[in-house]
C-alpha cells in the first residue's frame, strides 16, 4: 500500500483527507494537535522531523495552516513560521524528488454556504 502523508490531519480539511484516503493508502496524519486522525504531532516548519517522517511517502496533502480563526491567538511571526517556512520545507523535499506535494485549499472557502447559485448568461441579467 503507498503511504501518503496528510499535513494538518487534525483540521477541519486534512482530517476529512485522511479519512477518505484510509481505504486505499496508508495515510500518516501529521499535526501540532492531537486528533484521532493524526498519528504523529510534529511541527511542519521543522524540515529535519518532516524529511524523516516523509521517507518513503508517494505524496504529501499539505493541508496544514494557521487561518482566520487564529488571527489574535498567534503572532504574525507565528503565522509567518508555519504557513511559509513549514510550506517551503515541504516544497524543497519535494522538488529534491522526494515525494509529490499536494496544496488543499483554504479551509475559508469552504465556509462559505450560499443558498442559491448565481449564474449570469451572455444578455441576461444575474438572477
Amino acid at each position: 500500500m503507498q503511504k501518503v502523508i496528510v499535513t494538518g490531519s487534525s483540521g477541519r480539511i486534512g482530517s476529512e483527507i485522511v479519512l477518505a484516503l484510509k481505504p486505499s493508502y496508508e495515510v500518516i496524519g501529521i499535526d501540532r494537535v492531537a486528533a484521532p486522525t493524526t498519528a504523529h504531532i510534529a511541527d511542519i516548519s521543522d524540515a529535519k522531523t518532516m524529511q524523516h517522517l516523509c521517507q518513503g511517502a508517494f505524496a504529501v496533502i499539505h493541508s496544514a495552516a494557521l487561518h482566520a480563526p487564529h488571527v489574535g491567538v498567534f503572532s504574525e511571526d507565528e503565522f509567518r513560521r508555519i504557513n511559509v517556512k513549514g510550506t517551503v520545507a515541504l516544497a524543497h523535499m519535494a522538488r529534491a524528488k522526494v515525494f509529490s506535494v499536494s496544496f488543499s485549499p483554504a479551509p475559508q472557502l469552504f465556509t462559505v454556504r450560499p443558498t442559491r447559485l448565481q449564474t449570469k448568461q451572455p444578455g441576461s441579467q444575474s438572477r
